[in-house]
């Protein structure tokens, strides 16, 4: 069933029992699968989705305690609700039926056998009445010891000269990140809900790569080798206050309070030395102490009348405030402190109809933005408006419009004045007269549905006034000439984008399922600084599924493109997974090989400019034809009370520099 902005899906008898649990049965969705690098749900094309269980902020962990045969239906949002216009995920929605008391297990790993490459997690569910008291952990592990990469860079001088540095790296990387969630829940009968979530996260990252270095054409450049290490610790606890209660009349109250902390550490080292070592060609350190302050304040009123005619208005507002600890190059490496705050305050609106035959949404939100900092403040209104128009033409055709504007904002980091060295003669720091860039963007999609074959084609085009973008020139530091990389707000932006799917299941059933995703486009970008550049992508992605008894197996290939990302192309990871599973009531056993005769590569290029060149090239070699073995297992001894919860924050700026 079509709506005027999403799709309501319904699953049949095989493949409710094929699921083990309504994370399982997602995956059976046209486009969708369980990305077995992450374990997350993802799009075929590799798009973000958000996850919610009855309007409530969600993930995997609270999908795999909800048994198959308990979701009632799915809502799967071609266009996101108003509240998250100005992210790119696809929104889903998984409603459930009325589930008893009782608890819930979930618990599973995945690791490689000869890298550091594990995935674990674990979590409970228990309801007694109207309460729920539930606990969930997830821990993603990383350490790879064979990453390569070469980088090059060209300065060319206001002269015509030029000069060439080159890195040939081998780094030692890794990382480990543990989300925690303890939330308790009451819900009466009348449809009052009470829920308070506590989720802390604890991540550490590090790096310890030596190079080569390859130099001709500057005096301050000699060949060498180096070293550049890099800690980082980030505490991030949160707090999540949820109350909603139905109003008489089919109208509806909600409310909603987010606390954030965050706690940062980083210090990062790039130490140059000639190959005799009796020189020193760069000694740069940064050393940063952050911590951050949120609070997100949201109400939310809704009213329906008879024929899928809806209104609903929300207030938002979000305060939060940063204080750093810094020292680098500029500081003499003296510490000295930075910082920053911001507010936003918003008014969301959303009326939904039927007019001549077309389903309609009108909406959109009013903003007021204001952000401070050492150096600058900043106060702007933004507005937001968005029309969606959608048609059904004949039994299995549907046709929808999107016509919207919204606001990119800089963040902390992009304010900021702290200043890196990447290499003798290119400094990078931040922008604080950053101003928010307005985007306008017009889309039309077409969808075919059938139990054979589906197929979606759709077409985009963005138009960006004063987009926020990446720019070097050059600079006297002291008495040296410097390159200086920072931010602007270039003259504009335009990108278009066509793409197209197919899904096709010979046998009208989930034993085999074969997909294809294909998308292109261009974006250009005109700049004061950096010229103009247009760049050209096609991107294709695939997939084959097989399923029959107890036993199922994957594959998902990506063929890596390129795309433009401020003053750079950035070239996507390449996929290529095979998976196999065996199932038995609840237990899996799961055999897979990722990046399957490759090995993970990515890279990015500078647009040509009249400053400086440079292309770099990055392989884990850790991950080349990665063999991993996973299991997974799930106990159900009843059903479990579900929290309606239409309002879903969290700040996820840590404000690190």
């Amino acid at each position: 069933t079509d709506y005027v902005d999403h799709s309501v899906y319904t699953f049949s008898a095989e493949q409710v029992k094929m699921s083990r649990q309504s994370c399982d049965l997602l995956a059976t969705l046209p486009g969708l699968y369980i990305d077995p690098v992450t374990g997350g749900v993802m799009r075929l094309s590799g798009g973000n989705v958000k996850l919610l269980i009855n309007g409530v902020k969600a993930s995997e962990k609270d999908l795999r305690v909800i048994p198959a045969n308990k979701v009632k239906n799915v809502e799967y949002y071609h266009y996101a609700p108003t509240k998250y216009a100005d992210g790119d995920a696809t929104v889903i929605n998984v409603i459930t039926h009325r589930l008893d008391d009782g608890y819930a297990l979930d618990a599973g790993a995945q690791g490689a056998f000869t890298t550091g490459f594990v995935n674990a997690w674990a979590g409970v569910h228990y309801n007694r009445g109207n309460n729920q008291f539930a606990f969930a952990w997830n821990m993603n592990l990383r350490n790879y010891d064979d990453w390569q990469g070469t980088d090059h860079y060209r300065f060319n001088r206001p002269d015509g000269t030029a000069a060439d540095y080159t890195y040939l790296e081998r780094n030692h990387f890794g990382y480990t990140d543990n989300y925690f969630s303890l939330k308790y829940s009451n819900a009466n009968a009348s449809g009052r809900v009470l829920q308070v979530a506590l989720s802390p996260t604890i991540s550490h990252r590090s790096s310890n790569s030596t190079t080569e270095i390859e130099a001709r054409g500057d005096d301050r450049w000699r060949n060498g080798t180096g070293q550049k290490k890099s800690e980082t610790d980030m505490f991030n606890p949160s707090i999540d206050v949820y109350f909603s209660s139905p109003l008489p009349k089919n109208q509806e109250i909600s409310v909603n309070v987010v606390g954030t902390h965050f706690n940062n550490s980083q210090c990062a080292s790039n130490l140059q030395m000639t190959d005799e070592a009796d020189e020193v060609l760069l000694d740069d350190r940064v050393d940063q102490n952050n911590t951050k302050y949120s609070i997100i304040g949201d109400l939310n009123y809704a009213k329906k009348w008879a024929g899928n005619h809806s209104f609903a208005v929300r207030l938002f507002s979000t305060y939060g405030s940063s204080n750093s600890t810094l020292s680098n190059m500029l500081s003499d490496y003296r510490d000295y402190g930075y910082h920053s705050e911001n507010t936003y305050n918003s008014i969301f609106a959303d009326f939904i109809g039927s007019l001549w035959g077309w389903n309609y949404r009108i909406g959109g939100k009013l903003t007021h933005v204001w952000n401070s900092n050492n150096d600058a403040s900043e106060s702007t209104l933004q507005g937001s408006p968005r029309l969606i128009l959608s048609r059904k033409m004949g039994k299995r055709n549907y046709l929808r419009m999107n016509v919207q504007s919204w606001a990119d904002s800089p963040t902390i980091n992009q304010l900021s004045t702290n200043v890196t060295q990447e290499i003798p003669g290119l400094i990078s720091q931040g922008n604080p007269w950053l101003k928010a860039s307005q985007v306008y963007g017009l889309s039309i999609s077409h969808s075919y549905q059938h139990d054979i074959v589906s197929f979606d084609e759709w077409t985009g085009l963005n138009y960006s006034s004063h987009p926020i973008n990446r720019t070097y020139n050059w600079q006297t530091v002291g008495t040296e000439d410097y390159i200086v990389g920072s931010w602007e707000n270039a003259k504009c932006k335009v990108e278009w984008a066509v793409g197209g799917s197919v899904f096709y299941r010979p046998f009208g059933s989930e034993l085999l399922t074969i997909g294809l995703e294909l998308q292109g486009g261009f974006v250009h970008i005109e700049s004061n600084l950096m010229g103009s550049h247009t760049k050209w992508t096609v991107r294709p992605d695939y997939m084959v599924r097989f399923h029959k008894g107890d036993f199922g197996a994957s594959y998902h290939g990506r063929v890596g493109g390129w795309a433009i990302d401020g003053a750079y192309m950035s070239k996507t990871e390449n996929q290529s997974e095979l998976q196999a599973y065996w199932q038995h009531g609840n237990v899996r056993l799961t055999a897979s090989c990722l990046w399957l005769f490759t090995r993970s590569k990515y890279g990015n290029e500078l647009l040509a400019n009249p400053i400086l060149e440079r292309q770099e090239q990055h392989q884990i070699n850790n991950n080349a034809s990665m063999f991993t073995l996973g299991f997974s297992w799930n106990f159900f001894s009843g059903k479990r009370m579900n929290v309606n919860k239409k309002l879903n924050n969290r700040d996820n700026d840590s404000g690190i520099l």
